[in-house]
């Protein structure tokens, strides 16, 4: 019946005036079935859709031209990355050359295109890890040196301090590169927490050996008592604080795994570089003033912490009355205390992928996050029609503005009942 109908529909359309307009299109869609289809399609479409002027992912404003690609690749394969992010900007510089010919002469100024997605994340993340792990390595190797160098004003014991956390640190990163491979964003600061941590042994057992010098106290007989009953201690510290990043191997968060597993290690690494190579030091540097027949300067600067210490032991009441007042006081603020879920505030800020993703956003209203919805029958009949039922609760979603948009099979292949 509906097939007659739309016979003398189309008759009663080929005597009209207008008939020769319509003859053509007639021929192309004699059922009508097009507008069914584009009814269906344009009333699902989310704003990441086809522009049906252009056939393009075009913006809703016409600013932003989107184009999808498919890598073959992995993200996390780093050289391949490298590969498509080359290639592809080789592609927009040589037709950016073209441009006054493409133009036709217009003066316009060639587009800005930028990439993005996951590979271009992954990629621009491999370049800040790189450089921040330097930059946290260097800027807290410097400050280490200068404190120490204030403590003890004596600038060949810089020496002292870098060379067995350089050495640990190396030995670290060498075993992460055979244990890990990838560092995640989040363990690009492991550096940093080394050389916070490890400076610690070095300060720890050079105290302990300078306090024994200034008691009068022959230089062997202080590096006994540094590599006695304070070496014992900070093994001690060193394995209590080890075992408590070893406990990061419990989660399934990449990147707190690697951290606990790299940063545990790196201590023990630290650890063993500073008692074998700072005795090492201290002994090479006393012959070597002996040489020259002087004493090495023994000197300790404490920033004012004895001062501290002789107030506190003077004042205890009024010390721990404020001490608690300040925990109490921080107690209360801690509800304020927000929780961020989002896995992406992880990343280093300034990543080129996350800022496209960002600018596909402001200008289609949404990017390429989704939620699938899985939908079961015993045929394609029942499946199709859970799909339309899921899509008429979605569309009510994206009315009420919880949804960007809805996309589903029955866009293009409605329920049989829709369709008869």
């Amino acid at each position: 019946d509906a097939v007659r109908d739309r016979a003398a529909e189309l008759r009663r359309l080929l005597e009209t005036p207008q008939a020769v307009a319509w003859k053509q299109l007639i021929k192309l869609d004699p059922l009508g079935v097009a507008d069914v289809f584009l009814d269906r399609v344009g009333g699902s479409r989310g704003p990441l859709a086809v522009d049906w002027t252009s056939g393009r992912y075009l913006s809703r404003d016409h600013r932003l031209l989107l184009v999808l690609g498919k890598p073959v690749g992995n993200p996390q394969d780093i050289d391949f990355n490298r590969r498509l992010h080359d290639g592809a900007r080789a592609e927009v510089d040589a037709v950016r050359a073209e441009w006054g010919a493409l133009a036709e002469g217009a003066d316009a100024a060639p587009p800005e295109v930028f990439f993005g997605g996951r590979h271009m994340i992954v990629f621009s993340d491999s370049g800040l890890i790189v450089r921040d792990v330097i930059v946290n390595a260097a800027t807290s190797l410097l400050g280490v040196l200068g404190l120490f160098w204030l403590a003890y004003r004596r600038t060949s014991l810089l020496l002292l301090v870098f060379t067995p956390l350089a050495c640990g640190l190396a030995i670290t990163f060498g075993f992460a590169a055979l244990a890990v491979g990838v560092l995640a964003s989040t363990t690009a600061g492991v550096a940093a927490l080394l050389v916070g941590l490890g400076d610690d042994f070095v300060i720890v057992l050079y105290g302990r050996y300078l306090h024994e010098r200034q008691r009068g106290v022959a230089h062997e007989e202080a590096l006994r008592s540094m590599g006695g009953a304070t070496a014992r201690g900070v093994m001690l510290g060193a394995v209590t604080t080890a075992a408590t990043f070893f406990a990061f191997l419990t989660t399934d968060f990449t990147g707190l795994w690697q951290m606990g597993l790299i940063i545990g290690t790196g201590i023990l690494f630290c650890l063993l570089a500073v008692l074998v190579l700072v005795p090492a030091m201290i002994g090479w540097s006393e012959a070597h003033h002996r040489k020259r027949d002087r004493e090495p300067p023994l000197h300790l600067f404490a920033f004012g912490i004895e001062h501290l210490a002789r107030f506190a032991l003077r004042w205890p009441r009024t010390v721990l009355g404020v001490a608690l007042a300040i925990t109490l006081a921080a107690l209360v603020a801690l509800p304020r205390l927000k929780f961020d879920d989002n896995v992406e505030a992880l990343r280093p800020p300034g990543n080129r992928g996350v800022l496209a993703l960002e600018e596909i956003k402001s200008h289609f209203g949404t990017g390429f996050d989704s939620m699938s919805l899985v939908l079961e029958a015993p045929d394609l009949d029942g499946v199709l029609a859970l799909a339309d039922r899921a899509s008429v609760v979605g569309r009510e979603l994206v009315a009420a503005g919880r949804l960007g948009g809805v996309d589903a099979v029955t866009s293009i292949l409605p329920p049989v009942a829709s369709q008869r």
